[in-house]
């Protein structure tokens, strides 16, 4: 899909994971510690740039709710911050 690119340089394409059919469950787990998060955010920057993406889109909707827990909102915010 990111050859496409090749012929319309100015196509844009952004990678997303997520959605409101994916849940929280297994976003939860894996943001409720540094290293779940930072491992999550190593492999979304390394797919992006090994594939050619212009971007990454993470649907987790509705932190808490969905299989969630209630430190979603907190482990988000950190999960978002994570530098690599």
């Amino acid at each position: 899909m990111t050859q496409l690119k090749n012929a319309n340089p100015r196509l844009k394409i952004t990678l997303a994971v997520g959605g409101w059919n994916e849940g929280s469950k297994n976003y939860s787990e894996m943001a409720m510690s540094p290293s779940g998060r930072k491992s999550f955010v190593q492999s979304a920057v390394d797919y992006v740039s090994k594939y050619n993406f212009d971007g990454f889109d993470l649907d987790w909707e509705f932190p808490t709710q969905r299989g969630g827990n209630f430190q979603d909102k907190q482990n988000f915010a950190l999960l978002v911050k994570v530098s690599i």
